[in-house]
């Protein structure tokens, strides 16, 4: 599955979005590196990404989103500086706000404002999760999701507008850029609530338990470990072989 479309809705399941081996003979293609890959499925940069998305890279991916937060957080908070230079005013700060929370949607294609939109329409419909489910698949936005949408941009624009001038307020929307990514990379650690999708392919893969499992140290302690039990299981004509050898 190409990378930037795992993270959209209608998304096939898991198994068919994990890319399988390539025709014999033509060799292990390189690794693409996981922070382009990131800013493929994360934001509208083109990255230069292509092929399939698997589990490693998806969950390789996600551990730069605070970086990519980061980023996105600078260009917002530059754009606020930029537009309340000079004479200070309300109407300055209010405009610059809106400008960077504008910027950062179009950043990442409405990514999250897409999210936020699907969860409240299946939170609010009161229905089973298997239905609630479904109405989140949906292609189009409810009243709720809607509503919700146009408060939670309403509060977010107050709130940076709020802020102090210059880069002490564009310092904080940084940290809310980071923070919120943060939670995003913790909350993977959970189980998806449904087999398909961008979740499906990343949850319980950035636990810190599966990142010990998964990292380079760990593999060699495997490898180590197995050399050592089966030393052991040799027989014991052979052991005394090669300690006659020694």
């Amino acid at each position: 599955m190409p990378a930037g479309v795992a993270v959209h809705r209608r998304d096939p399941p898991a198994a068919e979005v994990t890319g399988g081996p390539g025709p014999p003979g033509t060799g292990t293609p390189p690794r693409t590196p996981s922070w382009r890959v990131a800013l493929s499925l994360f934001t509208v940069i083109p990255a230069g990404v292509g092929g399939d998305l698997d589990e490693g890279a998806a969950a390789r991916a996600v551990f730069w989103l605070p970086v990519i937060g980061a980023g996105l957080g600078l260009a917002g908070g530059a754009a606020m500086v930029f537009v309340a230079a000079g004479q200070g005013s309300p109407e300055r700060q209010l405009l610059g706000a809106a400008l960077a929370m504008m910027l950062l949607a179009l950043a990442t294609g409405g990514l999250h404002l897409d999210g936020l939109a699907d969860t409240a329409d299946g939170l609010g419909s009161r229905r089973p999760a298997d239905q609630a489910l479904e109405i989140m698949r949906r292609s189009d936005a409810g009243p709720l999701g809607v509503a919700t949408l146009v408060l939670v941009l309403l509060v977010q624009v107050c709130a940076l507008a709020s802020l102090p001038r210059g880069w002490a307020g564009a310092a904080g929307l940084v940290l809310a850029a980071v923070t919120s990514r943060v939670a995003v990379v913790l909350a993977t650690g959970s189980p998806s609530a449904r087999p398909s999708g961008f979740g499906a392919l990343v949850a319980g893969r950035t636990s810190a338990a599966a990142v010990a499992r998964n990292s380079p140290a760990s593999a060699t302690c495997s490898t180590t470990s197995s050399a050592s039990t089966a030393s052991k299981r040799r027989p014991s004509w052979v052991r005394s072989s090669a300690a006659a050898q020694r």
